[in-house]
């Protein structure tokens, strides 16, 4: 996540078209873009998590020494877990 963008890898850059993804992108449409991500990118971010049908999105705390935070992937993970009950 880099400011309000949140980006996913597209598929045509060996992302797995799971469950959680496709959950999200369903619930945000147009506000979760696919593209290419590289190192530098994760390196500006604000924000890092990945998504899976087991534990649904897992926020990064740091990468090659910098430390993200939560918010954004909390907020998210509250929405998906009131749209289940």
């Amino acid at each position: 996540m880099l400011g309000d963008q949140i980006i996913t890898p597209s598929l045509d850059e060996g992302c797995i078209n799971g469950v959680m993804r496709k959950v999200l992108l369903e619930m945000h449409p147009g506000k979760i873009k696919e593209g290419l991500i590289d190192m530098d990118m994760l390196k500006n971010a604000d924000e890092i998590f990945f998504t899976n049908a087991i534990r649904g999105i897992q926020w990064v705390a740091s990468l090659d020494g910098k430390n993200y935070s939560a918010n954004r992937s909390s907020q998210l993970m509250n929405t998906l877990n009131m749209s289940l009950l």
